[in-house]
C-alpha cells in the first residue's frame, strides 16, 4: 500500500468511527429520556468503576 492510500482508508475509517459514535449517543440519549432510573443507575455505577481505578492507580504496588 502506499502512504496516500493508507491516509486515505484511515480517514475513511475516523469519518465511519464518528458517525457510528453519533448515532450510538442519539440511541443511548433516547433510552435515558425512556429509563431515566436505570440511566441514572448506569452512571453512579461508571462513577464508582473510576473511582475504584483511580484509588488502585494512587496506591503503591504490592511487593510479592
Amino acid at each position: 500500500m502506499t502512504f496516500k492510500r493508507e491516509v486515505d482508508m484511515a480517514s475513511k475509517l475516523g469519518t465511519q468511527l464518528k458517525e457510528q459514535s453519533v448515532a450510538l449517543a442519539h440511541k443511548a440519549g433516547e433510552e435515558a429520556r425512556k429509563h431515566p432510573i436505570a440511566a441514572t443507575a448506569l452512571v453512579a455505577a461508571a462513577i464508582g468503576i473510576v473511582a475504584v481505578a483511580i484509588k488502585r492507580a494512587s496506591r503503591p504496588p504490592r511487593r510479592i
